[in-house]
């Protein structure tokens, strides 16, 4: 392999995939909250920023995070500049991807929520500073799915 996906993981709490598969072999439309982004995980987050949260690698166009402004890390000239990094949701604190999932969990596709991030803006003192910044984001819908049912 290149290692290309090195670092990048995700974790689905337990309750989630619990709901989902009784929706599945009930045969219920299951529709599950996201806002659109794919992240880092919090470890290599914090080594490469030195900020708890989950650091935004992609932020796919027409996304609900996409149409918040949500910006994701990418590539330069220069090296790579990081995007941002989502420290809270409606003011409960994320230092992790476990925190993320869970709280995006939380709401139901539609509901708008205040997402906060830290954005860099430089450097000082070869460390990195950042801006926070609220973002509005109504949630979107992930996995629609209708199966008979078993």
């Amino acid at each position: 392999t290149t290692g290309g996906s090195s670092g990048i993981g995700f974790a689905i709490p337990s309750d989630t995939i619990k709901a989902v598969v009784k929706g599945i072999i009930s045969g219920v439309e299951v529709r599950r909250p996201v806002i659109g982004i794919t992240f880092l995980e919090s470890q290599s987050t914090m080594q490469l920023s030195g900020v708890k949260g989950v650091l935004v690698l992609d932020v796919p166009r027409g996304s609900p995070a996409a149409k918040a402004g949500i910006k994701p890390t990418v590539k330069t000239i220069a090296g790579v500049e990081l995007g941002d990094i989502v420290v809270g949701i409606n003011g409960t604190p994320i230092t992790g991807e476990a925190d993320l999932l869970s709280n995006i969990e939380k709401f139901k596709p539609g509901d708008v929520i205040k997402v906060t991030v830290l954005r860099g803006v430089g450097e000082s003192g070869g460390k990195a500073t950042f801006k926070q910044m609220d973002m509005q984001v109504e949630v979107g819908a992930a996995g629609a799915t209708n199966l008979p049912k078993f």
